[in-house]
């Protein structure tokens, strides 16, 4: 999504993503969660919690403020650039949890429908927030603070043991067990949304050609596809013939582009195609994470 609105300047860009992102996550707290008695996860289940007791505060204006002190703690690890981009996006997601998202119908009919949709639609724009290298304040602040302690681990993941165990105080608050068990699956959908958008925007297709004329192929590859190519010397197990490997990370859009030209030029070849996740150097994502 970001790559489509290149052109647009970079404050606009930013901001309508923000919008985006935003609005997806209010829509799945405002418009689900909170309507069907259970909680969130997050800064937002505590402002839910907050809110069962003080029923005339505004969730969002609560929620900006549970986010002043764990803006003071995240900036240490994450910067200040990535502070002031986060602070904007809150900004955003008070407007569009406080004014917007009561502009738009709810659902509170079936508690684990709200669950599965409320947290695809939160995890969808969580997603499309730390896409856009900023985030909604809150748990998300702890949450990339941790990422860069342990980078091994997901984001998706770092986010379900911080909500499980808000979820879990909500269940004592409120006394409900059912409270809990849709909050789970609330987060459990949050957390597939969000991985799967991050994955899936940065994801493509690997494709391994075994072909006797490597080079030629590799040229077409770069001329018809626009994708550079790498060879590398093979032998075959059976024959012991000398072979090359033509290896090539390209979009899922390209492949079905490849596959004419590696069928037109070689029709002896053996095209493997297997999927990866992230693709770091030149003409794909830098090595430098951005702030």
């Amino acid at each position: 999504m970001y790559k489509k609105l290149e052109n647009l300047p970079l404050l606009v860009r930013d901001l309508l993503v923000d919008f985006i992102g935003c609005l997806c996550v209010s829509f799945g707290i405002y418009n689900f969660a909170s309507q069907s008695g259970f909680l969130p996860g997050g800064i937002s289940g505590i402002s839910l919690i907050i809110q069962h007791y003080l029923p005339t505060l505004p969730l969002g204006i609560l929620n900006f403020l549970l986010n002043i002190p764990l803006v003071i703690f995240a900036f240490f690890f994450l910067g200040r650039n990535f502070l002031l981009r986060s602070m904007r996006t809150v900004v955003v997601l008070t407007f569009t949890l406080d004014v917007l998202a009561p502009l738009i119908p709810t659902y509170s009919r079936n508690p684990l429908l709200s669950a599965i949709f409320g947290g695809c639609f939160v995890g969808l724009g969580l997603g499309i927030i730390f896409s856009n290298h900023s985030s909604t304040g809150g748990v998300d602040l702890i949450v990339m603070s941790l990422k860069k302690i342990k980078p091994h681990l997901s984001l998706g993941t770092i986010t379900m043991l911080i909500d499980g165990t808000i979820i879990l105080t909500g269940g004592f608050v409120f006394g409900n067990i059912e409270a809990v068990l849709y909050g789970v699956i609330f987060t459990f959908f949050v957390t597939r949304a969000m991985d799967g958008y991050i994955s899936g925007a940065q994801a493509g297709k690997l494709a391994m050609i075994i072909t006797d004329h490597g080079k030629g192929l590799g040229s077409e590859i770069e001329s018809k596809v626009q994708r550079g190519a790498t060879l590398i010397d093979a032998t075959g197990s059976y024959t012991g013939n000398k072979k090359e490997i033509v290896l090539c990370a390209l979009s899922r859009q390209q492949l079905p582009n490849l596959r004419q030209v590696v069928t037109e030029f070689d029709p002896a070849a053996l095209l493997i195609v297997l999927e990866y996740n992230e693709v770091f150097g030149t003409g794909f994502q830098s090595f430098v994470e951005k702030h």
